[in-house]
């Protein structure tokens, strides 16, 4: 008796057994366009504000650490009555253009990143389907094998309800087992 419901169940489910992955796969979809979405819409932007605010305050107080050793020995120099290396002044020289390259360099990216406020809903579903496509790559690392990739068990399940279902090898149809029972009874 519970084989035949069982047999039932397994007749009613086959058929829409295959929707299980695509549907995993659009739903992650729709998901990663909302994450996205929202990241591009608060996120990216409070970050970009925060660096052009931050940033160049940053730069100065490291490029007030970096100046550090070269004030330091041109005061000493001078202390000394000697001349100051060209080395230290070039140090000191390039110290301050790394400075200025990393305010700078902050204020665009900041402003940047600020303007991605405005990025539409295509930028968002082409970063979800960038991120899909290579998640389904097969990996070339010894440990993920081609089963592995999500749209592999989705194809694989979709292709099946148009396939004939293989029997079982060692199992026998119930005709076969009917008659060798009968043949090992006689």
């Amino acid at each position: 008796m519970t084989e035949s419901a069982e047999g039932l169940a397994d007749l009613f489910l086959f058929p829409f057994s295959w929707i299980e992955y695509p549907l995993r796969v659009i739903v992650a979809a729709v998901a990663g366009v909302i994450v996205t979405r929202i990241g591009l819409r608060w996120v990216v932007p409070t970050v970009g504000r925060a660096i052009r605010a931050f940033g160049p305050i940053a730069s100065r107080r490291i490029c007030s650490l970096l100046m550090l050793p070269e004030w330091v020995l041109t005061d000493w120099f001078i202390r000394a009555s000697r001349r100051i290396p060209v080395g230290l002044r070039r140090y000191g020289a390039a110290v301050e253009d790394l400075t200025d390259l990393f305010v700078h360099g902050s204020k665009v990216v900041g402003g940047a990143l600020v303007t991605v406020r405005s990025a539409g809903r295509s930028a968002a579903v082409g970063l979800v389907a960038i991120v899909i496509i290579l998640l389904n790559v097969p990996g070339t690392d010894e440990g993920r094998q081609k089963d592995d990739v999500p749209i592999v068990h989705w194809w694989g399940e979709f292709s099946a309800l148009f396939e004939e279902p293989e029997e079982p090898k060692g199992k026998r149809s119930g005709d076969e087992a009917r008659n060798g029972v009968e043949q090992e009874g006689k």
